[in-house]
This record gives C-alpha cells, sequence and structure tokens, in this order.
C-alpha cells in the first residue's frame, strides 16, 4: 500500500472514529431542569409544543384533554401514550385563572380547543391538613432520543406563602428539584426539562407542597398541562473536541485529493 493511500485510510478512519464518539455521547443518559415564569402570552398550541404526546386539564368541561393518538407517536407505529397524566387533584376542577391560554387541534376527547384556561389543584398543605392528596406525581417513558418535557404547573396560598417543589428522576439517576416560593396569591410557572433516557426508560415527575408551620391555610400545588417533543442534542464539550477533530481529518483529505 502506498503511503499516501495509507495516510488518506488513516485520516478517513480518524474522522468516522471522532464523530461516531460524537454520536455515542450523545446517547448517554441526561436530564437538564430550568424553570421560567409563565408568561401571558404568547398562548400555547398543545399540538405544535406536545408534538409526541401531551395533556391538558380542561376545567371548562372537567375533562383530561389528551392527544389523540398519542400526538406523532402513531407516525412512528406507536400506539401506546408516552405521558401517563395524574388523577385529578382533590381540590378539582377550576375553569378560570391559568396565566396561560392553551389550544390544540388533535385532542380527544375534546378534538380542538382554542385559548381554553383551565387547571386542577390538590388539598392544601398546612400545620392542620390531614388530606395525602397534596402532590401530583405522572410518568413520561423516553424514547432513546433526546426529548423536552414542558410542566405548566403554579401554587396558591391564601394570604400567606406557597412553597412547591417538583422534582424530576430519571430512571435510577439522582433527582433533580427546583423550589418555587411565592408571596401568596396565586403565582404560574413552566419547568422545562431536556432529557435523554433509553428507551423504555421512565422519568417520574413530581410536583409537592410544603406545609407553612403555624398556617391553618396552606398552600395548594396547580398543573394546568404537559408538553413532550423532540429535541435536540447539545454536544458535551468533549464530543466537540472529537467533532472538530474529524472534521480537520476530512478537509486534509479532501486538499490531498485535490493536490
Amino acid at each position: 500500500m502506498k503511503y499516501g493511500v495509507f495516510s488518506k485510510s488513516l485520516l478517513a478512519a480518524a474522522a468516522l472514529v471522532a464523530l461516531g464518539c460524537v454520536g455515542a455521547q450523545a446517547q448517554a443518559d441526561s436530564i437538564n431542569v430550568t424553570q421560567t415564569a409563565a408568561s401571558t402570552t404568547p398562548n400555547v398550541n398543545l399540538t405544535t409544543q406536545g408534538s409526541i404526546d401531551w395533556f391538558y386539564f380542561d376545567g371548562t368541561t372537567s375533562t383530561t384533554s389528551r392527544a389523540a393518538g398519542a400526538g406523532t407517536l402513531v407516525q412512528k407505529d406507536v400506539t401506546t401514550h408516552a405521558i401517563t397524566p395524574p388523577a385529578v387533584g382533590a381540590g378539582g376542577w377550576n375553569a378560570g385563572t391559568a396565566a396561560q391560554k392553551f389550544s390544540w387541534t388533535d385532542g380527544t376527547p375534546t378534538a380542538t380547543g382554542t385559548y381554553a384556561v383551565g387547571f386542577t389543584h390538590t388539598d392544601p398543605v398546612s400545620s392542620t391538613s390531614t388530606s395525602s392528596d397534596t402532590s401530583f406525581t405522572f410518568t413520561v417513558t423516553a424514547d432513546g432520543n433526546a426529548q423536552t418535557l414542558i410542566v405548566a404547573a403554579g401554587s396558591y396560598g391564601y394570604k400567606i406563602p406557597a412553597s412547591v417543589t417538583d422534582t424530576y428522576t430519571l430512571g435510577s439517576s439522582t433527582p433533580v428539584s427546583v423550589t418555587n416560593t411565592s408571596t401568596g396569591g396565586t403565582t404560574w410557572w413552566n419547568d422545562t426539562i431536556n432529557f435523554q433516557g433509553t428507551a423504555g426508560e421512565t422519568l417520574t415527575v413530581n410536583l409537592a407542597a410544603s406545609a407553612n408551620p403555624g398556617s391553618t391555610s396552606g398552600g395548594k400545588v396547580l398543573l394546568a398541562a404537559a408538553t413532550l417533543s423532540d429535541a435536540s442534542p447539545v454536544p458535551e464539550p468533549a464530543s466537540l473536541g472529537l467533532m472538530g477533530i474529524g472534521g480537520a481529518a476530512l478537509l486534509l483529505v479532501g486538499r490531498r485529493k485535490r493536490a
């Protein structure tokens, strides 16, 4: 084998190995959670934002609307929903004060919705509370790709601070939590969870209110909707370095061919 041919083969192999390592690293289990205050605009299109799956607690009709056929999962030959929503909270339905308005065109049992506002809520947590229904728990099934879960949640405290901790656990990994403490009244936020788990792995979501010592009027957890969609994986620094090596190798191969 001539040296030139050998060097070209070696460089091409190095490029493929480097790029292959990038792909392998992108498959590693990962989870990242950020929380932002909910805005009344823009309104949320559940069909668009939840391209894989979604659910919404429709306080107007007292029904839990779902993506019909689990959103685009039907196109992937999967007939089960990726999200298993919680039951309606012990506090029941509310048709009025969610910060965001929701619309959809692929729902069931309600096929379409426009500018809907609604949610469900738990019993309050207080120093005298005896209810065990003071949190929401639901699950999401990972499909092996990078995905984004967005949870529209909130809290309510009658003239008192209300503290709610949102905890996300992917498989057996260390739980990731974020806590929102309001000064009272109604507060809404969106949790954005970027995660990637092996196919079939479970992401468990728990939204729980904390008791306020000495208060007989506790805080409630509010839950309006959740959406699931595909996401683009963000390469880690090591992956970026390998990508650079692979790109340089391919460039060098191209230059030697022209020479």
